[in-house]
């Protein structure tokens, strides 16, 4: 009896000790929502799934982190049909660390797939989150803020949000989610259009993952930026960036970063019509593709060899490709045709085949794509007044006193990410309070109603001559705003504006509309006359800082749009709508 006894003992230990083991080993796997885990731990997980003395607890807990790797792996629909089976069982434990993740990886995935549903998942992970899953409640916070604030109410309330979420990261000392912290906010920056802030935040995200996140998740972010980049035309940086990219996936070398790397290597041989390159670029992604389960991958790949086929001219594969489309999924075309550079192929691809009214239709989608974006940036701007950003600031001030220990770290987050914007607030702001008057408080310039009447004023030019219209955007304002000062914005509008004055004639009319667009008309001039003048200007534009007492080269980027007239201006107010929208099309 007693040797039984010591037996049972003998053998209850054994399965605790081995209990144990398996919790260990679960704790110790976990990778955080915003890390993903190293490719051999997905084979470690599926072996212990493969053991019969697993709790279903820890069962479950296994099968999230299985999930999570899976969608790191670009396998979206085994990782999803997986976590409905998790998430639809009645022994799951609905307070868990485990189900809070899987929630929020079910909304990634319809994020991926562009599914609205996205916001649903996101919201239930962030109300199923407690203070200690740290990671879940982090990444659903910023989806949500980022992604699925649409209306009034959820904007208003953004920036609170974003003091308060930035705060808790801080002084969790957590790097992993203020890398994760700066890499949503890039996404919601590219989302409404700010691609140059974009950029910045997500080469901060490398850069404070760099000693924590995998290769892999450096890898997702880094082509994020080179997006920016691209949408931002900043074709050297783009360039740079791309590099590093190649460079540090060939340590890594999954499908997944393969498939990113074909991505970007294909949207910069196509712009750059580089069909050589291009070609080769296709043959090695075309040697993976039955390796995604992505139709929206596969999508890809099929737009960028319709991209080689428009630069060869060959119009039988182009109509091959046009065939296609229209027989895809709704969710591949919904998600498509929402890529500013898709509707700008698919509409030089309808005009090359003769097609005008699917090439109009495709412009007409374009328009409303950037209509869109320019209503999100009207709306972010229309909520951040003055009065309630100062007292935010006030009260972080007052937070970060009592966290003397993380003040550096939390003023590099929140610097880029708050400061550019009370700046332009405080800008706009000004602007409104003189926009009345018909005349800019910071430049002096002309603006609104009363820079439309001077035009509209303006006599039918000689014969043979033209009124040359042009508006100057300032492409990199930001870049430069940050490079003499976050808070000189005022002195370098001042500067822009005195280098305007002193390259036009007395006869020419300048004035400024939106944050950092100038208006400029040439009156009575020959149009070859006024291209050359055109250029001459942003030539001057270009150096305006080139005296500045700093150890930064400052260049000034513009760029414009022109329009000229042989009579008299007769819709001033649509001219200068068009010139904006060409801005916003050739930006993009």
């Amino acid at each position: 009896m007693y040797k039984r006894v010591l037996a049972t003992l003998f053998v209850l230990s054994i399965s605790m000790a081995q209990a144990d083991e398996i919790q260990d080993f679960i704790d110790e796997s976990y990778t955080p929502t915003f890390d993903c885990p190293v490719p051999e731990k997905l084979s470690e997980i599926e072996a212990i799934l493969l053991r019969d003395d697993l709790s279903i607890q820890q069962r479950f807990a296994l099968h999230s982190q299985k999930t999570h790797a899976l969608i790191c792996a670009g396998k979206f629909l085994d990782a999803q049909e997986m976590l409905k089976v998790l998430m639809a069982s009645d022994d799951v434990d609905r307070e868990s660390h485990y189900y809070a993740s899987a929630i929020y990886q079910y909304g990634f995935i319809y994020d991926v797939q562009g599914v609205d549903d996205k916001c649903t998942y996101y919201g239930l992970a962030e109300d199923l989150s407690s203070e200690s899953y740290i990671d879940v409640k982090t990444s659903a916070t910023l989806a949500l803020l980022t992604e699925c604030s649409h209306g009034k109410s959820e904007v208003d309330e953004l920036l609170i949000k974003i003091f308060d979420l930035l705060e808790k990261v801080t002084v969790s000392g957590d790097q992993a989610a203020m890398a994760h912290a700066h890499n949503r906010v890039g996404l919601y920056y590219s989302k409404i259009g700010l691609h140059s802030l974009a950029q910045a935040q997500y080469l901060l995200a490398v850069e404070k993952a760099e000693s924590i996140y995998t290769d892999e998740n450096k890898l997702a972010i880094l082509v994020s930026a080179f997006s920016a980049a691209m949408s931002s035309h900043n074709i050297e940086d783009a360039e740079q960036i791309l590099e590093r990219f190649i460079a540090l996936n060939q340590n890594v070398n999954t499908v997944q970063t393969n498939f990113l790397q074909y991505l970007s290597e294909a949207k910069f041989f196509a712009i750059q019509n580089n069909s050589e390159k291009l070609e080769a670029t296709l043959v090695n992604w075309r040697a993976i593709k039955d390796q995604t389960q992505s139709v929206v991958y596969a999508g890809f790949l099929r737009w960028f060899e319709a991209e080689l086929c428009l630069l060869n001219q060959d119009k039988a594969c182009l109509q091959d490709f046009i065939q296609i489309e229209e027989n895809e999924s709704e969710q591949y075309i919904n998600q498509v045709r929402n890529h500013a550079d898709y509707l700008h192929f698919s509409t030089r691809l309808h005009l090359f085949m003769g097609n005008t009214e699917l090439a109009s239709r495709d412009l007409e989608a374009t328009i409303e794509l950037f209509k869109r974006r320019q209503l999100q940036l009207q709306e972010f701007n229309r909520v951040l007044n003055v009065s309630s950003l100062q007292n935010e600031i006030k009260l972080l001030e007052n937070q970060l006193s009592q966290h003397e220990g993380e003040h550096v770290s939390i003023w590099l987050l929140v610097g880029l990410v708050l400061v550019v914007i009370a700046f332009g607030v405080l800008y706009l702001f000004s602007r409104k309070q003189s926009a009345s008057k018909g005349i800019d408080a910071i430049t002096g310039l002309m603006t609104g109603a009363s820079l439309i009447s001077s035009l509209n004023r303006l006599s039918a030019p000689s014969n043979g001559k033209t009124n040359a219209l042009a508006i100057f955007d300032i492409a990199n304002f930001t870049q430069v705003n940050l490079k003499i000062g976050i808070d000189k914005r005022d002195y370098i509008l001042k500067q822009i504006t005195k280098t305007m004055i002193n390259v036009t004639r007395d006869s020419d009319i300048v004035g400024i509309i939106g944050s950092s667009q100038f208006v400029l008309c040439l009156t009575d001039i020959e149009e070859d006359s006024a291209e050359s003048f055109f250029e001459r200007v942003k030539e001057a534009l270009g150096k305006t800082f080139k005296n500045e007492s700093s150890n930064k080269t400052i260049s000034v980027d513009s760029s414009m749009s022109v329009y000229y007239e042989t009579e008299s201006f007769t819709d001033v107010d649509e001219i200068l709508e068009n010139l904006m929208l060409s801005l916003s099309l050739n930006s993009d």
